[in-house]
């Protein structure tokens, strides 16, 4: 019998959305907690099954630094996990449009030139 933990993908994914709706809600701080424990995860190499789950939860580490003002750090998070869905054999759409969604966040905020490499190569997924 196996004990249910964030090695469990489907626990993973309860995480992220969790974090998804606490963000939604105005709980950056709250979210960010729940990305970042499955952020920790590894790169895919450790729990290979947890690949793009731990992209994800990076974006979403990402995602909840904006509204706090630590943008440089959200640029290079996103700047780092965009370039590794893109390495990805077959990115799962949704990583992708997250990706763009962020981006589009950080341009608004002034890094469109910063961005604008790396969102025109993911438009072409």
């Amino acid at each position: 019998m196996s004990e249910w933990g964030l090695q469990e993908p489907a626990v993973a994914e309860a995480h992220l959305m969790c974090g998804d709706a606490a963000r939604l809600d105005g709980g950056t701080g709250r979210a960010r907690e729940l990305y970042e424990k499955v952020a920790t995860l590894g790169d895919g190499r450790q729990l290979p099954r947890h690949g793009t789950l731990t992209l994800e939860a990076r974006l979403g580490v990402a995602e909840c630094r904006i509204p706090d003002g630590d943008l440089r750090t959200a640029l290079e998070e996103w700047r780092r996990t965009a370039s590794e869905t893109l390495g990805l054999t077959s990115p799962p759409a949704h990583l992708v449009e997250r990706c763009r969604e962020v981006a589009l966040e950080l341009s608004e905020r002034g890094f469109g030139a910063e961005v604008s490499s790396l969102v025109r190569r993911l438009a072409e997924l």
